[in-house]
């Protein structure tokens, strides 16, 4: 082999070299791409399904409670108006230890209060009028 054609070989080669890093450069930046893609294709889909399986907060606390008060309210009101006179007064007496012994939730007062949650005025007027001693005596100030 002549000088020329060792000459021409290592140009050749060389040529050769260059176009293979050009193509695997080529290559990094699909693959590069292609992962870009993925990703992007995979934030996609989870904010899709995030979307989907979002649910509704429930109503605020405080439009629970008030619906709650009003309502307890309306039935102490339509309980009241079922006691005599004489049983209004001796349970109004009681009524200061009453609300001090619920807000200091003694578990007897919490209870008391919730069997009377479920039941219709009449009914709670009628476990009043037949507990009230037992009330005095518990809650006598």
């Amino acid at each position: 082999m002549n000088e020329n054609e060792t000459q021409t070989m290592a140009t050749s080669g060389e040529a050769l070299l260059e176009a293979l890093r050009a193509q695997t450069a080529q290559v990094k930046v699909l693959v590069d791409a292609y992962a870009d893609m993925g990703h992007a294709a995979a934030e996609v889909v989870r904010k899709t399904v995030a979307a989907r399986n979002r649910v509704a907060p429930p109503p605020p606390v405080s439009a629970q409670l008030h619906r709650f008060a009003t309502l307890l309210a309306d039935k102490a009101t339509a309980t009241v108006a079922l006691l005599t006179d004489e049983q209004r007064a001796r349970l109004g007496a009681i009524v200061p230890s009453f609300t001090s012994a619920a807000l200091a939730d003694e578990p007897d007062v919490i209870a008391m209060v919730a069997s009377w949650l479920d039941l219709a005025p009449d009914e709670i007027a009628r476990d009043l009028a037949s507990s009230i001693d037992d009330l005095e005596r518990r809650f006598a100030a």
